[in-house]
């Protein structure tokens, strides 16, 4: 299941679309082959990290019908305290930003918007396609709590 999500998202992001993707960022290899594609293409990778405690993510994990091992889990669990922390303070190699968002605010998020910093390439004569425009940075856009 997780390789057909990966497959996924690296597809869409070859296609030249922007792209938020559901995954875990605790497997360094993956961020790595992303932040690759990203910039094979001419964009910028940024992470979006939701810190929440373990029972919490768990609890999160059976909601959706998704679950781990127990090991599996343990080992994600181990690998997002040091991640955490490197996006506290604001920098996740190999992410061009990262934004960590506690559970509150990750339930207030509303919109997550690419803003490009040029205009995407003109027409291709000679195979019709376009490609998108490359996110300078992206803003998170929130709504007022109740």
């Amino acid at each position: 299941m997780h390789a057909t999500h990966v497959w996924r998202i690296a597809r869409a992001v070859l296609g030249g679309h922007s792209v938020v993707a559901h995954t875990r960022g605790t497997w360094p290899h993956i961020l790595r082959g992303f932040a690759w594609l990203v910039r094979r293409r001419g964009g910028r990778m940024y992470l979006v990290l939701i810190d929440v405690d373990p029972e919490t993510a768990r609890a999160g994990q059976f909601a959706r019908g998704r679950t781990v091992t127990a090991a599996t889990f343990a080992r994600h669990t181990r690998r997002w305290g040091p991640l955490i922390e490197r996006g506290r303070a604001g920098s996740v190699p190999p992410a061009d930003g990262v934004t960590v968002l506690d559970r509150d605010a990750a339930d207030r998020l509303e919109a997550i918007l690419f803003v490009p910093s040029r205009p995407p390439p003109q027409r291709n004569p000679a195979n019709q396609r376009t490609t998108s425009a490359v996110p300078d940075r992206f803003e998170p856009r929130w709504r007022e709590p109740p």
